[in-house]
């Protein structure tokens, strides 16, 4: 019964250190920082933002959004000239609305626009990202802790230099977006 006992509390001590040990060895291995490694696979990390302003993506967006502006400016003049032959405080209320109206417009488009480029970035990480088997890629703006990966932001700028951002027809300006048509 004695040998039996010392054999059992043998036993468990060296299971308890063989459990430490493979704890601390695999704390040890999953910590250590990711720096220049250069194997495919496993975790990366990728910022949107230098994707989007290190390519041209961001310079169309900003074109677009130049043309959608001169257009609703166009509209809302040609509303507003209606507005003369009405007393002053009532064209005056109508321009502000117009105004406010406008500029809902102008955010929502932008908006719709950012969707868009962000899209067409995120559609370039999905594709590196299952071509080069990666499991998983953070946007490293946006994680509150980005595990120990590589960066692959250069390679997607890169892919991305070549991209031709299609965000479809400009909208319309007319009476029918602004209140108040007469």
């Amino acid at each position: 019964m004695n040998l039996t006992m010392t054999t059992t509390g043998l036993v468990s001590r060296l299971f308890f250190i063989l459990l430490i040990s493979f704890c601390a060895v695999y704390l040890l291995f999953s910590t250590l920082p990711f720096s220049g490694n250069t194997q495919k696979g496993g975790i990366a990390c990728v910022s949107y933002t230098r994707a989007l302003e290190g390519t041209s993506i961001l310079e169309q967006e900003n074109r677009r959004h130049e043309k959608i502006v001169a257009l609703a400016r166009e509209a809302l003049e040609k509303k507003q000239q209606k507005y003369y032959a009405m007393p002053e405080p009532l064209s005056r209320e109508l321009r502000e609305i117009d105004n406010i109206t406008n500029n809902n417009l102008l955010r929502a488009e932008q908006s719709h626009e950012r969707r868009i480029s962000l899209q067409v970035i995120s559609d370039a990480v999905e594709k590196y990202r299952v071509e080069n088997h990666y499991s998983v890629v953070f946007n490293k703006d946006i994680a509150e802790h980005v595990p120990a990966g590589r960066d692959i932001s250069e390679e997607i700028i890169n892919h991305l230099q070549r991209i031709k951002v299609e965000y479809g027809e400009l909208p319309t300006f007319d009476e029918r977006a602004l209140p108040h048509s007469h």
